[in-house]
């Protein structure tokens, strides 16, 4: 049992401290390009004017529909969008400033997300 625990308790800690590391580091701009792309679609934009529902009815089901799109979407960063995940209202706040980068040409791989403003890595 306790050649078990030996075995078992060095993994666990790489482990934890793999996560923890991961969730502290702050997100990149480029993790949520795609989601900027697709707050402008249609169907979102449906969503977020639906007049049969709220103002946080709406922001949660729009965010809803462009995970559900994403997640089918073979990306390096689905891992990174299931660790750092965002709020419409967020969403709302960095869709301008990522957008100005992709105009000005800018890779969003050199950007962070820190308290929704989008920064120099």
């Amino acid at each position: 049992m306790m050649a078990l625990f030996k075995a078992v308790l060095p993994a666990t800690f790489i482990l934890v401290v793999f996560v923890t590391v991961l969730l502290l580091q702050h997100p990149k701009a480029a993790i949520y390009a795609d989601y900027v792309s697709l707050m402008e679609s249609t169907a979102v934009q449906r969503v977020l004017h639906d007049p049969n529902l709220t103002h946080e009815e709406a922001d949660l089901k729009a965010m809803e529909l462009i995970e559900s799109v994403v997640s089918f979407v073979s990306s390096p960063y689905s891992l990174d969008r299931k660790l750092h995940r965002l709020d419409m209202n967020t969403l709302k706040r960095i869709a301008p400033q990522v957008i100005a980068l992709q105009q000005a040409g800018e890779d969003l791989e050199s950007y962070v997300i820190i308290d929704a403003k989008v920064v120099p890595e």
